[in-house]
């Protein structure tokens, strides 16, 4: 699997987030997520859930990753990458 750059990391979890309309502990479908960020490649799609899920911001519900539940970490993250949070 290819590098996964952060700021595309950083992108397909503000989409989740928005898919969960800003709350942790819901749960999004991957393919939602994917089309909030127009992505087709669901291998790269895979590659950035399995970063994501690998640094506590993206838990997988299933093995296929077609459920995703976002994590309290995933939430902070994206308020200090938009700037909300020092």
């Amino acid at each position: 699997m290819r590098p996964v750059p952060e700021q595309t990391a950083l992108r397909v979890l503000q989409a989740a987030v928005e898919e969960a309309h800003g709350r942790a502990g819901v749960y999004v479908t991957r393919d939602r997520v994917m089309q909030r960020v127009h992505m087709e490649d669901s291998e790269h799609f895979e590659a950035i859930t399995e970063h994501l899920e690998e640094r506590g911001w993206l838990g997988a519900v299933d093995i296929l990753r077609t459920l995703l539940g976002l994590t309290v970490p995933a939430l902070l993250i994206l308020l200090r990458w938009s700037g909300y949070v020092p």
